[in-house]
């Protein structure tokens, strides 16, 4: 993280663009809680209670999206 001076504060700037550091990030998460799965992830993120049924129908269309892009 870099840094301007305003006057007497700082304010940090964020080297790396949230994109690339939200993608690093997922990479740790599912290899160290996940065991490197994918699928194992993706599960436990849409068997969470908090999702609504529309979240889960949304949820739907993307991996119909993905898959259809992979065949």
């Amino acid at each position: 993280m870099k840094h301007e001076s305003q006057g007497r504060r700082y304010v940090f700037i964020p080297r790396v663009e949230k994109e690339a550091a939200s993608g690093s990030a997922l990479q740790r998460i599912v290899r160290n809680f996940f065991d490197g799965s994918v699928p194992k992830a993706v599960v436990s993120l849409l068997d969470m209670d908090k999702l609504s049924r529309d979240e889960l129908e949304s949820s739907q269309v993307v991996l119909d999206e993905v898959r259809d892009k992979k065949a």
